[in-house]
C-alpha cells in the first residue's frame, strides 16, 4: 500500500472567531485524486462538510 500525502486546510465558517461556527475541510488539488480515495477522506474526517477542489 502506498501513502498518499493530501494537502488540506480546517477552515471555521459562519463565525469571525477562530475555533467557532461550522468547521470545514478544504483539499485543494485534488482532480487526481479517485472518487474512493476522496470518500475516504471525507470519512476519516467526520465533518459534515468536505470540499475537495
Amino acid at each position: 500500500m502506498t501513502l498518499t500525502t493530501i494537502p488540506f486546510r480546517l477552515v471555521d465558517v459562519f463565525t469571525d472567531r477562530a475555533l467557532a461556527g461550522n468547521q470545514l475541510c478544504v483539499c485543494p488539488d485534488s482532480p487526481h485524486l479517485s472518487e474512493d480515495l476522496m470518500q475516504a477522506v471525507a470519512v476519516a474526517l467526520w465533518f459534515s462538510e468536505t470540499c475537495l477542489l
